[in-house]
């Protein structure tokens, strides 16, 4: 019957605090001496109470502060501290000195060291495995895959080891000098609003602009896609797959959050009718993200596969 793309299950993955229990740049600002604390305040978006609970802003080195003049901006949260990053590696960092020799070997050096939650990576492939074992769903050509889509820089999310069990990874990718192979410039930026294109990506396959027409019987359904994410800045991806194809979302919360991605803020979403699901992001099996997948959200799209055939 073949791997038709009318066949396949997407699960769209959020990365930072999705996938990963930090964000992805932790580990780089470790290197260069700074902490989340530190470079927390590079989010002029993020309300005063929220940063409240996460660092006493007094302690926060006046050089890593956003400007007032950025902060009337209202400066997107994610390409703001993307221009930062620039601005360090370029020009001078917080103490006065460039972050000198970040390069793609670097970025995925770092990427190496960020932390996955448990059941990572091996989920992925153990989710893979649970389709392609399926009698009835494989006799009717059903395969599942996996794609994260990240307002992350590329190279350091290509580091991780999750990294190689991705059939598709989509993140914010920069340009390097040809000589020094230092950056040098943001190539591609993405932002909260501006992911929802991979979406689009994704459903067409591999080679396709994202503008170009397709023939409905080779393109992914929006219906097939589940959509794993963690927060308020995720609201356009969830509402693009289940509002617009009827497609699922799940929100995933951390016990252990202090903000972004807790169980409150899980449960708001929820209760605003923004997901279909929320759990723990512990993809190890047995946990409830795991039974939510593996008995409802999979099986659902399977059964709405095998009937349009």
């Amino acid at each position: 019957m073949g791997d038709l793309p009318l066949r396949k299950i997407i699960i769209a993955s959020d990365s930072d605090l999705t996938a990963t229990k930090t964000f992805m740049q932790v580990p780089l600002l470790e290197h260069f001496g700074y902490d989340m604390a530190d470079w927390i305040d590079t989010f002029p978006e993020i309300d005063k109470a929220r940063k409240a609970e996460i660092l006493d802003e007094s302690a926060v080195p006046e050089e890593l502060r956003v400007s007032p003049d950025m902060q009337r901006a209202g400066y997107c949260e994610e390409l703001t501290w993307l221009y930062q990053f620039m601005e360090f590696v370029n020009n001078h960092g917080p103490d006065g000195e460039r972050w000198a020799g970040v390069t793609k070997a670097f970025l995925r050096e770092m990427g190496a060291e960020v932390e996955l939650f448990p059941g990572l990576p091996d989920a992925i492939p153990e989710l893979k495995e649970s389709v392609s074992s399926n009698r009835e769903w494989a006799e009717h050509g059903i395969t599942l895959e996996y794609h994260l889509i990240s307002a992350g820089l590329f190279d350091i999310i290509a580091g991780n080891r999750l990294a190689k069990y991705c059939d598709g990874l989509f993140a914010t990718e920069l340009a390097y000098h040809p000589v020094t192979r230092e950056v040098m410039d943001l190539a591609f930026p993405i932002n909260s609003t501006t992911k929802t294109r991979f979406l689009y990506s994704i459903m067409k396959g591999p080679g396709v602009g994202v503008n170009e027409d397709v023939a409905p019987e080779s393109r992914i359904p929006g219906e097939n896609f589940i959509v794993l994410a963690d927060g308020q800045s995720d609201k356009p991806l969830w509402a693009e797959i289940r509002n617009h194809y009827g497609g699922l979302g799940l929100a995933l919360y951390d016990p252990e959050a202090r903000s972004f991605n807790t169980q409150e803020n899980a449960q708001q979403l929820f209760d605003a009718g923004r997901v279909d699901h929320i759990a723990e992001a512990d993809y190890r099996p047995g946990s409830e993200l795991r039974t939510i997948l593996e008995e409802d959200a999979i099986p659902a799209v399977a059964e709405k596969i095998m009937r349009q055939e």
